[in-house]
């Protein structure tokens, strides 16, 4: 057996975070990875395929493929074919198929070379309530290191009277950027000359910068979201009576790239199915104990896939889920901006020129 390593991406309605699982596949395999959700929240939903690669061999640790069909049912024939937007990236319509709590929802996949897969049936149960979510300054001094301030950022939640509340939440912090590609400069010689990015709505004529009637930026203003950096999932030493207290779930640094304007929290608590919590409760563990004495042992990665009429198994996991959303605005007054940069804002990581649906000015 040799051991690969592929990256699960988790696509929700503003974005994506990336969990790296080890799981452990013949050599002659390349296992099939199907990662997708289904929620209550309007569409479009996502389901992305790829095919699991060595570490060593593919750095980027994806390899997108691209199936016949893939589609989503629910227990009451209700279903949708979903449409490729990129290779191995497949979406519903956003008017199409939604989850609804009670019922429940599986995927499939047919492969261009004939084998079908389907996910178990997941049934949406209801999740329960965001109280709030709240913030500590932190003060983080590391050893060969400057040292750094910062928020903590923490939710209050309750669950549900009589229910297993296996919940999982996640966190993206959202901030604005503005950069200057109107102002980059481009060696000649001994000097540097003006050369404006084509991005940038302006021109370079005679040595001066001139604007392009007409012509919007597309690359001056940006918005980032940081993700969390590990799934968080409920335990039991953080409830009492169904109320969950003081459940971390990632840091915010106070510096001007982050706090010239606002950073907008969105926090969402999600119902999971017992496969759905074991799955993400397995990830958790190993980042959590990842370099540390007791690491748990690298396995292969429980999932609800399988193929129809054949010995074959997928990775991943397609699972269905309530949720609670709450937002919040996170402002420090009068924080200076920082230097400015004549490079497009698009550089950054997990950055948009289309503002977020839920941004207030």
């Amino acid at each position: 057996m040799k051991k690969l390593t592929f990256a699960i991406v988790l696509f929700l309605s503003i974005g994506s975070c990336i969990d790296r699982i080890n799981i452990e596949i013949p050599n002659e395999t390349s296992a099939l990875v199907v990662d997708g959700l289904i929620t209550d929240e309007p569409g479009p939903y996502m389901v992305q395929l790829t095919r699991a690669s060595d570490l060593e061999a593919d750095l980027t640790f994806r390899k997108f493929v691209s199936a016949k069909s893939v589609a989503i049912f629910d227990n009451l024939e209700n279903s949708e074919l979903l449409t490729e937007v990129e290779p191995g990236i497949y979406k519903t319509k956003p008017n199409g198929i939604r989850g609804m709590v009670g019922r429940e929802y599986h995927v499939r996949v047919e492969t261009r070379d004939g084998k079908v897969f389907e996910s178990a049936p997941e049934k949406i149960k209801p999740v329960g309530k965001i109280d709030s979510v709240y913030y500590e300054f932190v003060v983080q001094e590391p050893r060969n290191a400057p040292a750094e301030v910062g928020f903590n950022v923490f939710v209050d939640a309750r669950g549900l009277a009589e229910s297993d509340n296996l919940l999982r939440w996640t966190f993206a912090a959202t901030f604005q950027v503005r950069t200057f590609p109107e102002l980059n400069h481009v060696p000649i010689k001994e000097v540097r000359v003006p050369s404006p990015l084509a991005c940038s709505s302006y021109r370079e004529l005679n040595g001066s910068i001139l604007p392009i009637p007409g012509k919007p930026c597309d690359c001056c203003i940006c918005w980032v979201t940081q993700y969390e950096s590990k799934p968080h999932v409920s335990a039991n030493q953080f409830v009492t009576n169904g109320n969950f207290k003081r459940i971390y779930l990632g840091y915010i640094p106070r510096t001007p790239f982050y706090f010239h304007f606002q950073v907008m929290v969105q926090v969402r608590q999600m119902s999971l199915s017992r496969t759905a919590f074991d799955f993400w409760k397995n990830i958790q563990s190993q980042k959590e104990g990842a370099g540390t004495l007791f690491q748990p042992p690298s396995s292969k990665g429980r999932t609800n896939i399988f193929e129809i009429n054949g010995a074959g198994q997928a990775q991943g996991i397609f699972y269905a889920a309530s949720v609670d959303k709450k937002i919040d605005f996170l402002k420090i007054p009068l924080f200076p901006a920082p230097p400015a940069d004549s490079t497009t804002c698009l550089r950054y990581k997990n950055s948009t020129n289309i503002k977020p649906a839920d941004w207030k000015e």
